[in-house]
């Protein structure tokens, strides 16, 4: 049996329609997706700047405490407002990528979520400001890490 022509024209102005809305659909999809984020965003504006290196304490054995005197070196972390940073030994950038920050709470207080995602390194840190111009990282997975401070330079 075959279709009547005003019943295959219907069935085609209705596939049609239905294209158009799965076009428009994706299409709105696409740049929604797309967009770029406005930094600084409330989370990071509080960690942009040049931060130096203090102290990492950790380790297998837990105890384990390293300085820019004890290692003979200095480490820089930046973070720009672009959603940029840079990660430097003695002032010389070692790795660089975008990073995100998300605010948290635990039952110890507000924490952020920091995810560097760089060219040598791609991770997940707890921060926690010790005080407006310190910062502690802790490593999230990771039972013999290093945690490391650092102090705001600018």
């Amino acid at each position: 049996m075959s279709k009547s022509p005003l019943a295959t024209a219907n069935g085609l102005s209705v596939y049609l329609k239905d294209m158009k809305i799965q076009y428009l659909f994706i299409t709105i999809l696409l740049i929604t997706s797309c967009s770029k984020a406005d930094l600084p965003t409330k989370e990071s504006k509080n960690i942009i700047g040049e931060w130096e290196w203090i102290e990492s304490r950790g380790g297998l054995s837990g105890d384990a405490v390293l300085t820019p005197e004890t290692q003979s070196e200095t480490r820089q972390l930046i973070f720009k407002d672009n959603g940029k940073y840079r990660d430097c030994i003695d002032d010389k950038v070692e790795d660089r990528g975008k990073y995100t920050i998300v605010e948290k709470s635990d039952s110890w207080g507000t924490y952020y979520l920091l995810n560097l995602d760089g060219k040598d390194y791609s991770g997940n840190s707890e921060l926690r400001f010790r005080t407006a111009d310190t910062i502690v990282l802790f490593p999230t997975n990771c039972a013999d890490c290093f945690v490391a401070s650092y102090v705001r330079t600018e």
